[in-house]
């Protein structure tokens, strides 16, 4: 007979993050989240903004962590912050530590694929924002059209 277990605790480690944005009401609250929190890494990683029905940031989640010019995303590092948090909306951010903040295409096929794993676990991502290393703008996916 197999052994099946069962899973009774997932336990998630909470460090107390201070941010000036409380409210994301447009991609300027993403980049600045993102600006204090991951804008002077010297590596791409890549930053789950957890939102409750009101756009209230409920947890800010460093899902990955890549190297000077590349990060894979994985959707189910990406959504465990998101279920863990009881999300119902999420924000993805990202840097670029070279300071650009144009798309590439690998930004653009991993937000895509967000997009549907989020439409699917009925958590939609409402952006992702590139900031860049001193590089006071910043670049939504939303508002360049690449959301639905």
């Amino acid at each position: 007979m197999k052994t099946v277990f069962e899973i009774q605790r997932i336990k998630q480690v909470a460090l107390e993050a201070t941010t000036n944005t409380k409210v994301i009401s447009s991609p300027y609250d993403v980049a600045e989240i993102a600006k204090q929190t991951i804008g002077d890494e010297d590596r791409e990683v890549v930053l789950v903004i957890c939102l409750n029905t009101h756009k209230d940031v409920i947890a800010i989640h460093k899902a990955h962590i890549g190297d000077v010019d590349s990060c894979p995303i994985s959707c189910k590092e990406i959504f465990k912050a998101a279920i863990l948090n009881s999300a119902s909306t999420i924000a993805i951010s990202h840097n670029h530590p070279s300071g650009t903040i144009q798309e590439s295409q690998q930004d653009i096929n991993a937000t895509k694929t967000l997009i549907s794993a989020g439409d699917i676990l009925d958590i939609p991502v409402i952006d992702h924002v590139i900031v860049g290393f001193n590089n006071p703008n910043y670049n939504s996916l939303r508002t360049a059209g690449y959301f639905n």
